[in-house]
């Protein structure tokens, strides 16, 4: 008994344990950046967000399966050829035109407001490709489609970020604290940055 609890003492002390507790302060910390984060995004970037979430429904319910994933990827390319089927298909015309929300966000693209806020997430935002691959890879399809798609279900985005957490808290304390400290800084930046540029 003692030996085995030596070997957790010295397992803990080499590669950092963090308790439940941290983990739910942080997912807190975290979830209240996120809801200020959305209060000071411009209304343009909801609706844009919800109308492409329509088109995938309406047009293509095919890959909704897969858009979040390719569109957390940055393939925003694969998701226009899969959706329209562009890949030299007769129909593909048929298809784009028959797309209602495809109209309405060719409408909003024009948007200053949305322009504006695009090139600031872009400049902005230090989340990586590899913190994306982590979210697919830990969270369930249901949960990384409310990520992108139904901003207001608090729970679904809770458990899936809950998941990441656990998942760096695994990869040592200096990780977890890194990446943590990492994800609050990156969105106080941004809320500081809408806040400037939308609500002066």
């Amino acid at each position: 008994m003692m030996h085995t609890f030596l070997i957790v003492i010295i397992i803990c002390s080499c590669f950092g344990f963090i308790s439940t507790s941290t983990i739910d302060s942080d997912l807190t910390d975290i979830i209240n950046i996120e809801q200020d984060f959305k209060k000071y995004s411009p209304e343009i970037a909801r609706n844009f967000t919800q109308t492409t979430c329509q088109m995938i429904s309406k047009c293509c319910p095919q890959i909704q399966s897969k858009f979040i994933s390719m569109a957390l990827l940055g393939d925003t390319k694969g998701i226009t050829d899969q959706c329209f089927d562009l890949k030299g298909s007769p129909n593909s015309l048929l298809n784009i035109i028959s797309c209602s929300p495809l109209f309405q966000l060719t409408t909003m693209i024009t948007n200053p407001d949305l322009l504006k806020y695009i090139s600031l997430i872009s400049k902005n935002s230090n989340q990586d490709k590899e913190d994306m691959k982590t979210i697919l890879n830990v969270c369930s399809e249901t949960e990384v489609y409310s990520i992108a798609c139904n901003w207001n279900d608090s729970d679904q985005q809770s458990t899936c970020q809950r998941k990441v957490l656990e998942k760096w808290a695994g990869q040592g304390d200096k990780f977890y604290t890194d990446k943590v400290q990492q994800k609050k800084q990156d969105y106080i930046k941004l809320i500081d940055i809408l806040k400037k540029e939308f609500h002066n």
